[in-house]
């Protein structure tokens, strides 16, 4: 039986294959730590989410079509976690 972490670790995968031309741009400007040394990771699950782009250092999440996810406001996430 799938765990729960499994589950969204698959999802996370399928959207990384399933990108937008939009996502695959952006991420060929944040891969490699090109963007002020920053490590970003792709398609990162947090909480109930996946969220389009990570960076731990900052605690910043970044969701391109933000608009189509439940509790989402004008784009903005508005649901707060508190990360390790």
């Amino acid at each position: 039986m799938a765990t729960v972490f499994t589950k969204k670790r698959e999802l996370a995968r399928a959207l990384r294959r399933d990108s937008t031309d939009v996502e695959v741009e952006l991420w060929a400007a944040l891969r490699g730590r090109t963007l002020a040394g920053l490590k970003f990771r792709r398609q990162h699950p947090i909480g109930g989410f996946v969220v389009d782009f990570y960076c731990a250092a900052h605690c910043l999440a970044v969701e391109l079509d933000g608009a189509g996810v439940a509790g989402a406001v004008n784009g903005v996430l508005v649901t707060r976690y508190k990360l390790p």
